[in-house]
């Protein structure tokens, strides 16, 4: 005769003692390299774009430097070689380039400042465009402030052989900023829309396409003075404000990044506001909708933060001061909102840089961003962050002797 016990089975018990391993697992620990340190005086000063990849290669701006001291484009390898400077601005084709965005083998990006009007004073930004190895450098477009606007800062946005940005400020409409378009060869410039203060003024962050409309922010105006989220079709039509921030702890206020888009919900930061006013999270359903507080900047976890990057269902950022040493932090957080966690805490001069001030580029496993001072020279960095990954450190003895019970009980009722 014989005896069928149904109490278990090997892989039971196999379940259970892995389900106690993964009880103690954890993190590993984080690892950042400079890959650039940048150096005063004519060489560059203080890294500002969001850094744009293409193979192996990235490319950044610096506000200062070049032969002219009026800021300049780089490029350097992931590995830290080849650090070439592609251009450097002399004014009248611009100064102080903000941004930059790849289309193909050419970039294309703005100056905050410069340009060819004969009155200096009205010369306030260029659209260029240059090659990745550096040629044909093209200034595409001029602003004049008393027509155009001034001061353009976001990243631009190709759609097509169309260019799309923002202006922070101008004449028109009282200095409040301007949503422009122009061919990619530099004619038909257009203004789709002259902001106001009722309704939002300072467009500084960037513009989000999502089918034939583009979603984005200012950093000031609106109901409470605080900025608002808007959306509006590519055309220049039907603009609208869907969320006037408020501020205060239950509120973010200047809201001049870049937005994160999650199928119908966009995810953005804030510069200031919440319990702390140092700064938010923030998710908003693309129709306005479900806008929610995701994380609460402290002293400790950072303060100011940059624009995020998504991989997967996690955003990682950085700030611009604040954690352990006051020099930045870089985050992560899941889309949620749950599992706010400092990855790395910046530590400054001579050591891996601090300020960082620009949405980090995603490769594989690991993020690159540039910090505005830091380095040996306290000139900025380029740096690289691996993402931690989850892993099962080596079991306590205590550890070791829960799986071992566990097993021998699992073992004894498959018996």
């Amino acid at each position: 005769m014989s005896i069928h016990r149904h109490h278990g089975s090997p892989r039971a018990a196999s379940l259970i003692i892995g389900a106690a391993i993964v009880l103690f697992a954890g993190t590993a620990s984080a690892s950042l390299t400079l890959v650039h340190e940048f150096q005063g005086s004519n060489a560059s000063d203080f890294p500002y774009a969001d850094l744009v990849q293409s193979g192996t290669t990235l490319f950044g701006t610096t506000l200062g430097g070049g032969v002219h001291d009026r800021g300049l484009i780089f490029s350097v390898d992931t590995d830290g070689s080849n650090y070439t400077v592609l251009h450097e601005f002399n004014w009248l084709d611009g100064r102080t380039p903000t941004s930059l965005t790849l289309s193909g083998t050419t970039l294309y990006g703005i100056t905050a400042d410069g340009g060819t009007e004969p009155d200096d004073s009205l010369a306030d930004g260029t659209v260029f465009s240059i090659e990745t190895d550096g040629s044909n450098f093209t200034s595409l477009y001029s602003m004049r402030s008393a027509i155009e606007g001034r001061t353009p800062q976001s990243t631009l946005v190709h759609s097509g052989t169309t260019l799309y940005g923002t202006n922070g400020g101008g004449a028109v409409h009282n200095n409040d900023g301007a949503i422009f378009s122009m061919d990619d060869d530099g004619t038909n410039f257009n203004i789709l829309h002259t902001f106001d203060e009722a309704q939002g003024k300072g467009p500084a962050g960037d513009l989000t396409l999502v089918g034939s409309k583009f979603y984005g922010t200012t950093a000031a105006g609106g109901a409470h003075d605080a900025g608002v989220f808007y959306s509006i079709d590519t055309d220049g039509s039907d603009y609208t404000v869907l969320h006037h921030f408020a501020g205060g702890p239950n509120d973010g206020a200047t809201p001049d990044g870049g937005l994160v888009r999650v199928g119908s919900t966009l995810y953005g930061r804030t510069q200031i506001g919440g319990d702390n006013d140092i700064g938010t999270l923030y998710a908003i359903d693309l129709d306005g909708s479900n806008y929610r507080l995701l994380h609460e900047f402290s002293i400790a976890d950072g303060r100011i933060p940059t624009d995020l990057t998504l991989d997967g269902s996690t955003l990682y950022g950085g700030t611009f001061s604040g954690g352990a040493n006051d020099d930045g932090t870089i985050f992560s957080i899941n889309t949620d909102g749950s599992n706010f966690e400092v990855l790395f805490d910046f530590s400054g001069r001579y050591i891996d840089g601090s300020f960082a001030n620009s949405r980090m580029l995603l490769d594989g496993s690991t993020l690159y961003g540039t910090t505005k001072a830091g380095g040996f020279d306290d000139h900025g960095t380029v740096f690289a962050f691996e993402i931690p990954p989850p892993v099962v450190p080596e079991p306590s003895t205590y550890a070791m002797a829960v799986i071992g019970l566990v097993g021998l009980l699992a073992y004894r009722r498959w018996r």
